[in-house]
């Protein structure tokens, strides 16, 4: 630590007698998209500024990164004490293309161009797909090892809209050094809420000035650990510096207050407001400030082509000059890394913080969970960091982006598995190698990953940037997702169809001769779909042979299912005669789902060898039962998953209840249900599909589409809905459970690259009628009930689609 310490005192030319050290980080944050597109975010070309964005005319106002990147590439030639730090590469790749000449001025001094963060766009961690939040970062280092820039291990996420509870998991995979990070509970920037007062909030405990800290380890639930660093005054609290005149935070109490008092004239000025608010939770000698706002120029920036004025340099010097003898305060332009790298040279007086703080005083995920909320006990104090919920408004906000984003991740993860199986197939009966598709898909991934943005996935942008249509040209979120999926699946179609084409035909021609890809890390043996459009006669027969045997089941034309199964990272082949002999063999390959209807068409009951499910038409559709043939248990209680609508004015961000003085009340209204109808009559799949409307004195009628499906073999009933919010509503679907003699209290649910246990907090937000808290979860979430001898999984619920969220 020693050595690295030197290294950096020498650098920055800070003397050894400096008591406090104090960084000055200049940047920018970008964001991909908001309220431009993202080629306007770059050079304000095409198409231009939609909205009076970037204003030439205003000072201090945001400026296309192009112009942002000229003026850096002028400081960074004027003195070797000036650093610059950047968080998105996608930018400098625009920067790059734009203007070469500039750009290569900044690979000349790539030693003080920091890329923090790295990653192509700035990510949202709570609803983006876990393994695309690493490519995101992985195609941003492969850019900066061509062009000369070095992976510094920091990671930044200042606008995140709260924070997954397990994000060391991935960070320790990303081999992170550190995290720094902005928006947590209680945060000024969240606005004013209600909280229940046993729960205290991440950035109460964070600014208390005898037991907090902004920089601390962040532990998750397996043991990874990361550097965390909070952005306590938001992540532009040093973007004013220049500014006489300007209200800034001067204490920790103003700052926990989120009161602004102290008036600073000088820079002089702010740099003692930042010392008097930041020194006294900053647990080691190093103080961190970044200075920096949305795309803004560098501090004394001015308007590209007209020359850089360097001010930030002399504002510290002068600093330094007239007080730093007094102080033992030394202020230096340096980066987040020379700031990690020295605090972990005192990382002896950093606490360990972890969501739920029982993990690290018992050293165990398995202890007593109550324990967690005792915040009397000064363990449990000391050792908290709850990340989330934030907001929680925009978990709902235009899900058809999250829907295509998990969609696109999936099945370029499928392609690159198959790409795997062709090439070693190809050399394995064809002594050949088959075109490269590395390029190909390297491409799809680059340009996909930028919808892990923290205003792309979260649906936050502005309508523009949404859906919006400039000059016969479509953008931009929208329209980027669906190419992606387009592209997606044409590559998971071109590498099956090769992999097809090269398997040796193994059946007689008159046989069919079926093969089963399974791109996932483990064997699987589950319905599987074949299409067929030319059979010939003995084919056909065969199939409907198969089809009367209860093998096959014909889902639509041409379209048909059967049991398959391939081994982890494979492929399998069968043919119709395989499964016909199997069949005549072994009774248990033929196995039947039942479809039960009343006389009137009112229920129907849906069964198979797990699960008894019945959905009635006098509960609007809703499941009436849902039994485990196992343990002969209904799960849930008649009418269980109803659809319920609450009057919110809210926003894209934010629940109604989440904000004072906002309305969010439960709409009046009645349900019709029509008529319901099978979809699928066995005997590997039976399904439903039913129809209700609903409408009130303010809503107009709209109706709502609920499907359900059983498959063979599998222990759980699938639904989905279909249908539109209104504006100002908000639809939940209500899942009561049949929990009177083993009551739910906590939930267990899968994170982007884990999972996690989570327990209702009581009275969030700002209605008495509704201020349930919500927590966006991954592929599953599993009704608990808790208790510190034992608990009962009462029931399950698996989402593949997209990121759904559950109170």
């Amino acid at each position: 630590s020693m050595d690295v310490k030197e290294r950096i005192y020498a650098e920055l030319g800070i003397p050894d007698n400096a008591t406090r050290v104090m960084f000055l980080d200049q940047s920018a944050h970008l964001d991909w998209d908001w309220q431009n597109w993202f080629p306007t975010n770059v050079n304000n070309t095409f198409p231009p500024d939609q909205n009076g964005y970037f204003n030439k005319k205003q000072t201090g106002s945001p400026q296309p990164s192009d112009s942002i990147f000229y003026q850096v590439s002028q400081l960074v030639n004027m003195s070797s004490r000036y650093y610059y730090s950047n968080c998105e590469i996608s930018f400098l790749q625009g920067f790059q293309n734009d203007h070469p000449d500039f750009f290569s001025i900044l690979t000349s001094n790539a030693d003080r161009v920091k890329m923090i963060g790295g990653g192509i766009t700035s990510p949202d961690n709570t609803l983006t797909n876990g393994e695309t939040f690493f490519r995101n970062y992985l195609m941003g280092v492969v850019w900066m090892e061509q062009n000369n820039f070095s992976y510094t291990r920091e990671y930044w996420l200042p606008d995140d809209f709260g924070h997954d509870s397990q994000l060391p998991v991935m960070l320790q995979a990303l081999d992170a050094q550190a995290v720094g990070f902005s928006r947590v509970p209680g945060s000024c920037n969240q606005g004013t809420y209600k909280y229940d007062d046993t729960i205290l909030d991440a950035a109460e405990i964070l600014l208390n000035e005898t037991s907090g800290g902004v920089d601390f380890f962040w532990q998750a639930a397996d043991g990874s650990t990361t550097l965390a660093h909070w952005l306590q005054a938001d992540y532009a609290q040093g973007a004013n510096i220049a500014e006489s005149g300007s209200n800034t935070y001067d204490s920790v109490q103003e700052n926990l207050k989120c009161n602004a008092d102290f008036v600073a004239v000088t820079p002089s000025d702010h740099i003692s407001a930042y010392y008097h608010t930041n020194g006294p939770v900053s647990p080691t000698k190093y103080i961190y400030v970044p200075v920096m706002d949305d795309f803004t120029l560098p501090v004394g920036g001015t308007y590209y082509p007209n020359p850089a004025q360097e001010d930030l340099l002399s504002y510290i010097d002068d600093y330094n000059n007239k007080n730093f003898a007094s102080t033992g305060l030394y202020v230096v332009l340096g980066t987040f890394e020379h700031y990690v790298e020295l605090v972990l040279t005192e990382s002896n007086l950093l606490k360990n913080r972890s969501y739920h703080a029982s993990e690290i005083v018992n050293q165990t995920s398995s202890s007593d969970h109550s324990s967690d909320l005792d915040l009397t006990s000064e363990e449990v104090y000391n050792n908290t960091f709850r990340p989330n919920p934030y907001w929680m408004g925009y978990y709902a906000s235009r899900p058809i982006l999250k829907v295509l984003h998990n969609q696109v991740s999936r099945q370029l993860l499928a392609a690159e598995t198959l790409s795997v199986v062709e090439q070693l197939l190809e050399s394995q009966y064809n002594d050949s190698t088959p075109p490269d598709q590395q390029e190909t898909l390297f491409n799809a991934w680059n340009y996909y990953v930028p919808s892990t943005h923290h205003d792309y996935v979260t649906g936050t942008a502005v309508d523009f940037v949404y859906d919006g249509e400039y000059q016969g040209v479509k953008g931009e979120q929208w329209e980027r997702l669906n190419n992606s999926i387009q592209t997606a699946n044409q590559l998971v179609q071109d590498f099956s169809t090769r992999i097809a084409a090269g398997i040796p035909q193994n059946s007689s021609d008159s046989d069919l001769q079926l093969a089963v890809f399974n791109t996932l890390g483990f064997a699987r043996r589950q319905l599987v779909q074949f299409n067929t459009n030319s059979l010939s006669e003995d084919q056909q027969t065969l199939l409907n042979k198969a089809i009367n045997l209860g093998i096959v089941q014909e889902m639509a034309e041409d379209s048909y299912v059967f049991v398959g199964e391939a081994p982890a990272f494979g492929y399998n082949t069968t043919s119709l005669q395989t499964l016909l002999s199997e069949a005549s063999t072994n009774q248990d390959s033929v196995q039947t789902v039942r479809l039960m209807k009343s006389e009137d068409g009112s229920t129907f009951t849906l069964s198979n060898e797990h699960l008894n499910a019945t959905i009635s038409q006098m509960v609007n559709w809703g499941l009436e039962s849902l039994i485990d043939i196992s343990s002969n248990t209904n799960l849930v209680q008649s009418g269980a998953n109803q659809l319920f609508v609450w009057y919110d004015a809210g926003n894209l961000y934010r629940f109604g209840y989440e904000m004072p003085d906002c309305d969010f009340e439960p709409e009046e209204f009645e349900i019709t249900a029509l008529n319901g109808t099978e979809t699928s009559n066995g005997p590997l799949v039976v399904g439903v599909r039913a129809t209700i409307t609903i409408a009130g004195p303010n809503l107009e009628p709209s109706n709502y589409t609920v499907e359900y499906e059983l498959r063979y073999d599998e222990p759980f009933l699938r639904v989905s809905y279909q249908g539109l919010a209104r504006n100002y509503s908000t639809v939940f679907v209500n899942l009561t459970l049949n929990d009177e003699n083993t009551p739910f209290n906590e939930i267990v649910h899968g994170t982007p690259y884990h999972w996690d246990y989570k327990y209702p907090l009581d009275t969030f937000g700002s209605n008495a009628n509704f201020n349930s808290t919500f927590w966006p979860t991954h592929n599953f979430v599993i009704a608990t009930s808790y208790s510190p001898h034992g608990s009962t999984d009462l029931l399950a619920v698996l989402h593949g689609g997209d990121v759904a969220a559950w109170a």
